[in-house]
């Protein structure tokens, strides 16, 4: 039209306008504005009002703002269109500001005014400006147009009134699809599951469609809620209308499927979206990390790489959690590398997630390194520190540099729940009861008090620690239970063995309509295991079926475990060989470590055969085998297995380690350990102990040996770390206090009985609390009665 020397009119130019602005086409808009000034049409209004809009939708703030000051007048399109634009950019302070001059200047707000300020209000969480503006819109009356009704459900859900928004959607003479949206919405921000489930069914039986955001909205309240079955029920009614393998609908399954721990469907919804998008890619990477299959996240990772997706920010975290729950340092130091060529190390997220993986990897220097880099250390780079060093279990060889980094952290920063359930975690591991006891303190000055989450954490704590009586305290100010709470104490009560208390517990959960999970089963299995309660576990096996739970590789070993513990050796193997699923080097270890208790050399030869065939350079099943060879008399066969061992590449025997807290100090002690503090001291306690116990009637398990003779392995019995840690608790503490020891591995049985004696000899409660489980020693007795 240009070029043949038409000119064009105000109409013209603001269609032209428009369609610059849809296509964010910022070029040929300012081209069109340098005509819309050569044709002296810069003062109309609507032209104006077009370019407003043109720059606005370009993101080109100062454009727009000079187009507006150099109008000769303003109307309410006008400022309309303006607050808008900083509306749409969540410029939430500016729109207000610009409203009070909209104002000032006796211009009357439309509709469309209304509507962005209420975003406004909602994007800075004002409250106060949202029930202003309320009040407003009233005066003006606006109070049933439903386009504002719909903003304000959004405004006071954004700006944690949940009931105001009920209201006003009550209110709604007439809803469009985008009050049910926006009432969906308001239910998932909220975590009111249930709420959100009825609207969804009430809008469909009133003729409302659902959108795309209907179901996305819907479906992360289901993941937040973790209600697998709804989630289903609502994934249903997406095939039904068609839009299962819409990518942001897909994406969402996947999240639902992910949270609520069913990856196998997780996995299916992904692989039916035709072209997911990073946020499909990160979802599914990052919830195999977070489920412990880390081989698996990575190898989801090469494939995105493969498909030529664009990596960002979020999907450089997902590849490196899966490289931190693979352990795989090698991966991890690739996407690091990967991290400074796009310039996306200085990223916090990033940062945060490059700290985690080295401390989870073990390179604790590389970790700190880039900790100290930190220009600005905020809660997020601590946390990434301290969870990181948490992770160590079940060495626990970091513990004590985590409670060292919490110390710094408050400080200098304000922990959040995470930081507190990471560290109460250590606290855990390593029985550290003092430190927990200060952590609880400081977190309820900080306002935490009845956080849910950390809640469940210090419940855990203080049961791993074996103190019932704090646990039952923190449990009984929660305002409710959800089913990690009653995971947790069922757990803690079986470890404990309290078994019977933690049956009563399962049956109250499901008097109170509290559905079981996987791990609630877990729990329930490893109590029956503990109390050799073969007929139940079989029970609670078989319900989990009528649950809708599909017993995974855990339930079966734990399966075997109780089996093989009752001393039903051959129908523990027949479990094994006949279960559906392939079995795991848990399952045969459990086998094994019953064998070698029941003394079956037959059993425990193939058991040690299929692991030997599993894994050749475990150490642990040449340590059982060899265990179990010497107790059967055959020592010969135990050295041959022992030298086999130490020739064998990589089959190092995993060292053993002990914890004790004096004060609050935890110190360490391993195997044979000399040098450590008060060494001198400690070991005139242990010989004085190795006598008095030897006049009380203690023998020495000196059936373990390995062609050596026996007074060399009572010896080397009495450099046992556990051992060691009692001994250097009872010289440092004054007497009858309770000393609590962790390991990383179980307490082996010459330690277990040792420990009753010193209890009885010494006056002392003493706690042990290994991999398996807690052992309360007192008087000469355990808590366990002899069935570890």
């Amino acid at each position: 039209m240009i070029q043949t020397n038409v000119e064009p009119n105000s109409h013209i130019f603001r269609v032209v306008l428009k369609a610059c602005a849809n296509a964010l086409a910022l070029l040929d808009g300012w081209e069109i504005h340098s005509h819309i000034i050569f044709s002296d049409r810069d003062s109309n209004i609507f032209v104006c009002s077009a370019l407003l809009d043109m720059y606005m939708k370009c993101h080109r703030l100062e454009d727009a703002r000079g187009v507006f000051e150099d109008m000769p007048e303003h109307d309410s399109v006008t400022w309309s269109t303006l607050l808008a634009g900083y509306a749409s950019q969540d410029l939430g302070h500016e729109v207000l500001d610009l409203f009070c001059q909209m104002k000032k200047g006796g211009i009357s707000p439309t509709p469309v005014t209304f509507i962005s300020v209420l975003k406004a209000c909602s994007s800075i969480s004002s409250l106060e400006e949202g029930q202003i503006t309320h009040s407003s819109l009233i005066e003006h009356g606006y109070e049933d147009n439903i386009y504002l009704g719909n903003s304000l459900i959004d405004m006071y859900s954004k700006c944690g009134l949940f009931e105001h928004a009920q209201i006003v959607f009550n209110r709604l003479h007439v809803r469009d699809v985008g009050s049910w949206n926006a009432m969906i919405g308001s239910c998932a921000l909220h975590g009111r599951l249930d709420e959100g489930i009825y609207l969804f069914e009430k809008m469909q039986d009133e003729g409302v469609k659902p959108m795309i955001i209907t179901y996305v909205n819907v479906l992360k309240a289901i993941a937040d809620g973790a209600a697998l079955d709804v989630g289903r029920t609502v994934h249903s009614s997406a095939i039904m209308d068609g839009i299962e393998s819409d990518v942001f609908v897909g994406s969402m399954l996947v999240h639902v499927y992910v949270h609520c721990g069913s990856l196998e469907e997780a996995y299916a919804i992904f692989n039916n979206i035709p072209s997911p998008n990073a946020v499909t890619w990160g979802t599914i990477i990052c919830g195999y990390a977070e489920h412990g299959l880390g081989t698996e996240a990575l190898l989801l990772s090469k494939k995105m790489q493969e498909n030529g997706v664009e990596i960002d920010q979020g999907l450089l975290v997902a590849v490196l959690k899966a490289s931190e729950s693979s352990s795989c340092l090698t991966q991890g130091q690739s996407f690091h590398a990967l991290a400074v060529e796009w310039d996306m190390q200085h990223d916090e997220l990033v940062g945060n997630a490059l700290i985690s993986m080295y401390a989870t990897c073990g390179n604790l220097d590389d970790a700190i390194n880039l900790f100290n880099k930190r220009p600005h250390r905020s809660t997020m780079a601590w946390n990434a520190l301290i969870s990181g060093l948490a992770s160590q279990s079940p060495d626990y060889v970091h513990g004590r540099e985590a409670l060292t980094a919490f110390w710094q952290m408050i400080q200098v920063v304000q922990p959040n729940e995470i930081t507190y359930m990471s560290i109460l975690k250590v606290c855990s591991n390593l029985c550290a009861l003092n430190q927990g006891n200060m952590i609880h303190a400081h977190l309820i000055e900080g306002g935490l008090r009845w956080e849910l989450k950390v809640g469940n954490a210090l419940i855990a704590m203080y049961l791993k620690c074996g103190n019932l009586e704090y646990a039952s305290c923190v449990a009984n100010t929660l305002p409710s239970w959800d089913i990690v709470t009653f995971n947790t104490v069922i757990e803690g009560f079986g470890r404990s063995g309290l078994v019977k208390q933690a049956l009563h517990l399962f049956d109250e959960m499901l008097r109170n309509n509290i559905e079981p999970n996987d791990s609630t089963f877990i729990s329930i299995l490893s109590a029956c295991s503990h109390d050799g309660l073969v007929e139940k576990g079989h029970e609670f096996f078989e319900l989990m079926k009528l649950h809708g739970i599909g017993p995974k590789i855990d339930h079966y070993d734990l399966m075997v475990d109780l089996i093989g513990r009752a001393g039903y050796l051959n129908e523990a193997e027949d479990f094994l060989e006949t279960m559906p699923l392939t079995t795991d080097f848990v399952g045969w270890m459990a086998m094994l470590t019953h064998c070698n208790r029941l003394v079956n050399v037959d059993i425990g030869r193939r058991s040690f055969s299929v692991l030997v065939k599993m894994d050749p350079s475990n150490a642990s099943s040449y340590v059982l085998m060899s265990n179990l060879y010497a107790d059967a008399g055959m020592l010969e066969d135990a050295e041959k297995l022992d030298n086999i061992r130490k020739s064998t590449n990589g089959a190092i025997k995993k060292p053993g380690k002990a914890f004790i807290e004096i004060g609050n100090k935890v110190h360490e002690f391993s195997v044979g350990c000399r040098g450590q503090d008060l060494s001198g001291p400690v070991y005139a306690k242990l010989q004085e102990l190795r006598s008095q116990l030897k006049q009380n009637g203690y023998k020495p398990h000196i059936n373990m040996a390995q062609g050596r003779s026996s007074k060399e392995e009572e010896s080397m019995l009495w450099e046992h770390c556990e051992k060691i840690a009692i001994a250097f608790g009872l010289i440092n503490t004054a007497e009858g206090s309770t000393l609590r020891v962790s390991k990383n591995l179980r307490v082996c049985s010459d330690c277990h009985d040792a420990t009753k004696a010193i209890s009885k000899v010494e006056k002392r409660e003493i706690f042990i609390v290994d991999t398996y489980r807690v052992h309360h020693f007192v008087g000469g007795q355990c808590s366990c009665q002899d069935c570890y």
